[in-house]
């Protein structure tokens, strides 16, 4: 069997979101999609891509795919999944909205 996505939901005060499994909140870019990322160069400085291992496999909504740097990384409904370097503390959602197209991740 397959291991499961390294994701949670957790229940926060705008409603559920996905987190890591260490509670760090995770968010979309409005520009990707379709199992392709244009976070790239200086956006990589605040926005840390949820990496996956090469060999894990999706489950659900969850999917991984290879980057363009090599590296593979989990999405949600075909969207990659990111961190921002910005969140102190699990709970944290100070990157939503972020220039206007970096978003919570929420079922």
């Amino acid at each position: 069997m397959w291991p499961a996505p390294p994701i949670k939901i957790v229940h926060h005060p705008i409603g559920r979101i996905f987190a890591t499994k260490e509670g760090m909140t995770l968010y979309i870019y409005s520009k990707d999609g379709g199992h392709n990322s244009v976070c790239l160069e200086e956006c990589l400085e605040l926005w840390t891509p949820l990496y996956a291992k090469e060999g894990d496999q999706g489950m659900g909504l969850f999917s991984v795919f290879s980057r363009q740097d090599g590296a593979w990384q989990w999405t949600y409904k075909t969207r990659p999944l990111y961190t921002w370097q910005g969140d102190r503390k699990p709970g944290d959602i100070r990157g939503h909205g972020h220039k206007g197209r970096f978003h919570i991740a929420q079922p």
